[in-house]
């Protein structure tokens, strides 16, 4: 007789979680849920998933637990990257080992909606491919148009952090006549353009749609969601299962076409059941990413400790990465031009991480 262990869910407040909890409470199953939230301070540059997870458990009838954040974790960045076997440059691998950690105290086993944004068609990048490829021609007119103007706008502090426009910059700068080179400009550091090598012009499915999600299946969400989770719980004694990656569900997209999956928007299929199951009030929020507000942290002089290695002409991680380059990235950042975060973190992790290991 398989013994029952204490189970609990990863709640971020977005589709994928709460479409679990949803399902879990209509079929009579109660468990707690663990949300990361922002500090009240701090809100303003962080996500809404602690407002949205609050609804989400107020609506099912959960046992919420939630876990403030604020710069101060960034005090145990040494600590963190000592136990980290292989570096992922990926912010949330912290988030998920802190969410972990509070968890472990009350649970064995963790639910995660990991898994849907790839199946799915659930990310920023996913949505403009696919108007990308609908709408090729006029794309390959307008977006070179659109680089160039990105060219001559002035660097006002803090424009670049306005989302929308972010987006709007990258998908420019992303911009190639062939399909492949495009999507693969699109989920790169644009520092790094052309360390992809060669572009085969051929998809392997006959659907470009269709191999960008195959892509990101088989590269970001193995080498970096699963990866990182994988490692993150199993610090803390905890084992996470991720119900949207089951052989069934997976099996049976791939026999609906791309067009089908996206025609509809963003994750169309989940948030129709969700809705249907009484969460209408989460199913039409805006797609946010679970990570770290690290733009207004790395421009606080409170986080200058963590660049010390970087200060170092002769720093291991020069070796693969010019310095100048990144003072002009850091420079960039500080003085508000651009919201280099994510970039500079991915630098931060790797060299701490060279730096100790070599």
């Amino acid at each position: 007789m398989e013994k029952k262990v204490p189970t609990g869910l990863l709640l971020s407040g977005g589709i994928d979680s709460t479409l679990l909890l949803a399902l879990a409470y209509k079929n009579g199953i109660r468990m707690p849920t663990f949300t990361v939230v922002n500090s009240a301070k701090e809100n303003s540059s962080g996500t809404e998933d602690g407002k949205y997870s609050r609804i989400a458990a107020n609506i099912y009838k959960s046992d919420h637990h939630e876990l403030p954040i604020d710069r101060n974790i960034l005090n145990g960045f040494s600590d963190f990257i000592g136990s980290v076997d292989q570096p992922i440059g990926d912010s949330s691998y912290l988030l998920t080992s802190e969410i972990c950690k509070h968890a472990s105290g009350s649970v064995k086993v963790l639910l995660s909606g990991a898994g849907a944004d790839e199946l799915f068609g659930g990310y920023n990048r996913h949505w403009a491919f696919y108007k990308y490829l609908v709408n090729k021609p006029l794309m390959d007119l307008l977006l070179p148009l659109s680089r160039s103007a990105f060219r001559y706008l002035p660097d006002l502090p803090g424009l670049s952090r306005v989302r929308h426009l972010q987006n709007m910059e990258k998908m420019a700068k992303s911009h190639d006549r062939s399909p492949e080179a495009m999507w693969l400009n699109m989920i790169s550091f644009h520092e790094f353009k052309g360390a992809h090598g060669e572009f085969s012009e051929k998809s392997p499915s006959n659907s470009w749609m269709t191999w960008a999600l195959w892509h990101d299946r088989t590269n970001y969400l193995v080498s970096d969601v699963l990866a990182l989770t994988d490692k993150a719980s199993m610090l803390h004694g905890l084992e996470v299962r991720v119900p949207y990656l089951d052989d069934r569900i997976v099996n049976h997209l791939g026999t609906i076409d791309s067009r089908s999956l996206m025609k509809q928007g963003r994750k169309w299929i989940l948030r129709q059941i969700l809705i249907d199951n009484g969460g209408a009030k989460i199913a039409n929020r805006s797609k946010e990413g679970f990570g770290l507000p690290l733009g207004n942290w790395f421009s606080d002089k409170k986080s200058a400790h963590l660049f010390e290695p970087l200060q170092k002409a002769n720093a291991y991680i020069f070796e693969f990465f010019e310095k100048e380059k990144f003072d002009r990235i850091f420079s960039e950042h500080q003085s508000g031009k651009r919201d280099n975060g994510p970039l500079i973190w991915s630098i931060l992790v790797l060299s701490h991480w060279l730096e100790g290991n070599f």
